[in-house]
């Protein structure tokens, strides 16, 4: 049991360092850079590159990072609190882009506006459902009785808040 852990542990402290990896890799893709082209954006070589996306013997330094964020037109982010972070799909990125653009604010603060109005809908549901769930007498209700009024609830609330959601996505004139 205590291998697994450490296998484990390995993964989820080199995961954020792959993921860089995989990122990089896909944002020259998508960009039709090669890893010469990055690394002469970067003032390096691409040999660098090379070594730092095939997991070289050298771990890369934040400058690095950064300057490999920046050539690929982006921004670098670290935090301690990685169990908290999101990440958008690169895929998703074009639509960001032209919803802050629209709105006028930084994609930052778009995704994380999406992010906060996300997480107030569930805490809304999880509250509405933890309402109905508390005032309930189920203390000797069997699990069949149980299920239909959080089902209840819970389906009230999607009704609810999918009709918001469709009224603020006919308000925006790009789809979403």
């Amino acid at each position: 049991m205590k291998k697994q852990k450490k296998v484990k542990d390995k993964v989820e402290y080199w995961q954020p360092y792959s993921d860089i990896i995989l990122e990089s890799s896909l944002a020259r893709s998508m960009n039709n850079l090669s890893q010469g082209d990055v690394a002469k954006i970067m003032g390096t070589t691409q040999s660098a590159i090379s070594r730092f996306e095939n997991m070289g013997d050298r771990l890369p330094s934040y400058d690095f990072i950064a300057n490999l964020s920046f050539a690929l037109n982006h921004k670098p982010a670290i935090t301690l609190f990685g169990d908290y972070m999101a990440r958008v799909s690169i895929e998703k990125h074009k639509i960001i882009d032209e919803i802050a653009n629209f709105e006028k604010i930084t994609n930052k603060e778009l995704v994380q506006k999406l992010l906060n109005t996300a997480i107030e809908m569930k805490e809304r549901k999880y509250n509405a459902i933890s309402k109905v769930f508390a005032t309930s007498d189920i203390s000797d209700a069997s699990p069949a009785v149980k299920e239909p009024n959080i089902n209840a609830a819970s389906k009230m609330f999607s009704i609810a808040t999918n009709n918001t959601m469709e009224k603020r996505a006919n308000a925006w004139p790009i789809a979403i």
